[in-house]
């Protein structure tokens, strides 16, 4: 394969039970990647599958003879396509499938012979549990969960929405609303991932976007040009648009929410952890009527200086990825720092000392402009800590940080008190 040539980026993902098929997922010049099947004989390459939508996920082989039988997809829920319904093992997922509804099935492993496998289940509502199937007797024994102490009945429903874009663009957006709440007028965070190119957010069990539903805010998700489950085209669409047009869809779909109703415009954050960090505070920035406050953990906030601290220009083709994502001018008007002066509204700045991907000198550097212009900024820095908080005692003391800040500015929603 050429790619300049085919406008395909081919990638090998697995072989038939035989080795006579190389199965490869291909990037497509536009919409999302698709699988092909190649005869290593005639060297003949046919479509075998490919989602309108969204890229395929993995593949779910025979753990007996390597067939291959599924493909699964992240299209707004998660779900199989069957290659071939007959197998012994996609009727055992069927069967594991249907004893769980409305929950994600994913099959993890199986022993060598093949009759007992483990599965992991979820749901929006319910955080991955573990199950053994016994596959001759269809017994499926529970073998253990992650946050069993966690009350499905309590948490909050996560809903897909597909929004459009003020350019055309079609872009995915999840939508979780507090329990018991009439869906209205609500106070709302956006909440943009990281990343942001290849990471995209999906249907499942969040903490974080549970802890926020608890207290009683709507949480908007959106997956924005440069996310990566859309394909090629879309994830490239992101590249040089830093505060530009992946900006703009943070807008668009928070105006969304305002138009439908759901958000109470007087009520709004936006907050994020990485690049979502740096969306959060150009968010504010660039809409600076459109948010009441904004939280930005171990964010970047000056392109200029991505190119000098972080580990990701530690190596020519880190530099050359930068390049390719940020681009090289114009960098001081998408650099939240180098804005702060049009920021109206209450910011909360979180890092780690220790962070390498995101240096603290971006966030102290935010906090420094945001002082220096006269702006209202809280700004905490967790000594032994990267990108991300991983002691308990710092987990709990962000969370009351967030959790005290969003009620200050945009609640109070509840009455709950703090996270022990």
């Amino acid at each position: 394969n050429d790619e300049d040539v085919s406008s395909k980026r081919l990638s090998p993902i697995g072989f038939s039970a035989d080795n006579k098929i190389a199965y490869l997922q291909a990037e497509e010049a536009t919409g999302p990647d698709a699988i092909y099947q190649f005869d290593a004989n005639s060297k003949k390459q046919t479509l075998l599958i490919r989602d309108n939508n969204v890229d395929p996920s993995g593949l779910e082989t025979s753990p007996t003879d390597n067939s291959l039988y599924a493909v699964s997809f992240n299209d707004g829920y998660p779900r199989y396509e069957y290659l071939d319904k007959a197998n012994e093992y996609a009727i055992a997922l069927k069967k594991v499938s249907a004893a769980f509804k409305d929950k994600a099935v994913v099959p993890l492993s199986y022993t060598k012979d093949g009759k007992l496998g483990v599965f992991a289940v979820y749901s929006d509502t319910t955080p991955t549990e573990y199950y053994l199937l016994e596959k001759e007797t269809n017994k499926l024994s529970f073998i253990a969960a992650k946050a069993a102490w966690l009350k499905p009945e309590q948490m909050a429903g996560q809903e897909p929405y597909e929004l459009t874009m003020r350019d055309g663009l079609k872009v995915e957006a999840f939508l979780t609303l507090p329990k018991n709440s009439a869906g209205k007028n609500l106070p709302l965070v956006v909440h943009p991932h990281g990343g942001p190119f290849g990471p995209f957010d999906q249907w499942g069990f969040n903490p974080e976007v549970q802890l926020l539903a608890n207290r009683g805010y709507a949480v908007l998700q959106v997956n924005f040009r440069g996310s990566g489950n859309y394909g090629r085209a879309f994830l490239r669409a992101g590249h040089k648009q830093w505060g530009g047009t992946m900006q703009d869809d943070l807008t668009d779909a928070t105006k969304w929410a305002i138009k439908s109703g759901i958000a109470d415009p007087r009520r709004i954050c936006i907050y994020g952890a990485s690049y979502g960090g740096y969306a959060s505070l150009m968010g504010v920035a660039k809409e600076p009527d459109l948010y009441r406050c904004a939280i930005g953990n171990v964010g970047v906030y000056d392109m200029k200086m991505m190119y000098g601290r972080g580990d990701i220009q530690g190596n020519d083709s880190g530099v050359n990825f930068l390049k390719e994502a940020l681009g090289e001018k114009n960098l001081d008007a998408a650099s939240p720092n180098k804005l702060a002066s049009r920021i109206k509204v209450p910011v909360l700045l979180l890092a780690g000392r220790e962070d390498e991907r995101a240096p603290p000198e971006h966030t102290e550097a935010m906090a420094r402009a945001l002082q220096q212009a006269g702006k209202s900024v809280e700004m905490k820095i967790y000594t032994g800590e990267g990108h991300g908080n991983y002691l308990l005692v710092n987990q709990i003391d962000f969370a009351n940080r967030v959790l005290n800040f969003l009620d200050k500015h945009i609640g109070p929603s509840s009455q709950k008190g703090k996270v022990n």
